[in-house]
């Protein structure tokens, strides 16, 4: 089982980083070779630099497949053969979205936009799945198809 503790990757009982950062980490997602997440350094209060990297599970040097800056805050990570999805868990009024990028890196690119509080996030064969938590305290489970 993987799990993130905030700073590091950690694998199974017998804890191992896989990676380690001195910001904190969000995601993680596996494919059957490397491992995804983001890596949030804050700048001030609701402003981030970040970077969505990769590394082989086995550990070794990160990998950067994207970069931004600003008040987006990724929260969750997903993978699929072709692409890294991702959470933009602002909390203000259809604000949020979820992003991706190609796992070869590039440019990342709105998928679905204008969403209450995104948080948690799946994959299928054909659809991309997340949940939304208005400001108002309600939920939604949301799809949309890749």
């Amino acid at each position: 089982v993987d799990f993130a503790d905030g700073f590091g990757l950690l694998r199974g009982s017998n804890t191992t980083p896989v990676v380690s950062s001195s910001d904190p980490i969000y995601g993680p997602a596996v494919d059957a070779t490397h491992v995804y997440w983001a890596d949030v350094h804050t700048i001030k209060s609701g402003e981030y630099d970040t970077k969505i990297q990769s590394a082989p599970k086995a550990g070794g040097t990160p990998t950067t497949l994207a970069t931004f800056s600003g008040s987006m805050l990724p929260t969750a990570v997903a993978v699929d053969a072709s692409h890294l999805y991702w959470v933009d868990g602002r909390m203000k009024e259809q604000c949020g979205s979820i992003m991706r990028v190609q796992k070869s890196g590039g440019t990342p690119e709105v998928f679905a936009s204008e969403q209450d509080g995104p948080h948690a996030l799946v994959l299928d064969a054909g659809n991309v799945y997340w949940t939304n938590h208005s400001t108002n305290h309600d939920g939604q489970v949301m799809k949309a198809a890749k």
